[in-house]
């Protein structure tokens, strides 16, 4: 049977594995800022379908343009506010901004820091990625990671599982692991999303404990029931480390108390 077809034994929502509800630091529910939710009334089913699932929080992630400093986190303040007035009795999680950022050359110049939209709006934690196709991955990736690090900051990287690089060498996820960079997992990799390769790599780096947190890095309402298909796997075949992946150390992360995470 292929991993994540058995029935489950779980249910949604997951207040009995998660009692505090699940926080969310990667998604693409802000409407009209990137190739996430086209519209409010796309970002509010989203919101909802999130909710219904046992979602608490989350921080928005929009594709960051650094060259603009768009969307920053004024523009996102207004369009969160347009989500909340549009909300017409649906169940939302508390939402906060935040970003994806490219990590490249323009991030780790510190003139250009204060752009950065931090997870949450405030603190020094930021999620980042890296190109996916082969060669993308700077040869020099830990050496900066650590620097950075030093100076206090704490990096998340999205989907490592994606990136062709780090599908080609484990190893090398390993050492920036240890250079300082958190590991957060599309939890809808798991079930196949993005393909074979994502998802063995996938299942194998959670069944070594090598990832810090998990995210949605959802795009689309019609992406609700393959994240509900993703949580229930998780909750079956990874049940130990539901609640700490998907609850407790993104409300860590949230809040700024990166330094609590073990």
């Amino acid at each position: 049977m292929a991993f994540g077809s058995k029935k489950s034994r779980c249910t949604a929502p997951f207040g009995k594995i998660a009692p505090s509800g699940l926080v969310d630091l990667h998604n693409h529910v802000l409407f009209g800022v990137d190739d996430g939710a086209r519209s409010v009334a796309q970002s509010v089913a989203m919101l909802d379908g999130m909710a219904q699932l046992g979602y608490a929080e989350i921080a928005v992630s929009p594709h960051f343009d650094a060259a603009s400093g768009e969307p920053g986190i004024g523009k996102q303040i207004v369009l969160i506010d347009a989500i909340e007035i549009a909300r017409d009795g649906a169940s939302l999680p508390r939402i906060h901004p935040g970003a994806e950022i490219m990590f490249d050359e323009r991030f780790l110049d510190p003139a250009h820091a204060a752009l950065w939209p931090p997870i949450g709006g405030k603190g020094s934690a930021y999620l980042v990625e890296l190109g996916m196709q082969p060669g993308a991955v700077p040869a020099r990736l830990e050496e900066q990671v650590f620097r950075l690090t030093a100076r206090g900051l704490t990096l998340v990287l999205a989907h490592p599982e994606r990136i062709a690089d780090l599908q080609r060498d484990f190893f090398r996820l390993e050492k920036i692991r240890r250079a300082g960079m958190l590991l957060q997992l599309d939890i809808m990799a798991l079930v196949g999303r993005y393909g074979s390769k994502a998802q063995a790599m996938a299942v194998k780096v959670l069944g070594e404990g090598g990832y810090d947190l998990i995210a949605s890095d959802i795009h689309k309402p019609e992406d609700l029931p393959l994240l509900r298909r993703a949580l229930l796997c998780l909750c079956d075949d990874f049940g130990d480390s539901f609640e700490k992946l998907a609850s407790m150390a993104p409300r860590l992360l949230l809040e700024g108390r990166s330094d609590e995470l073990d």
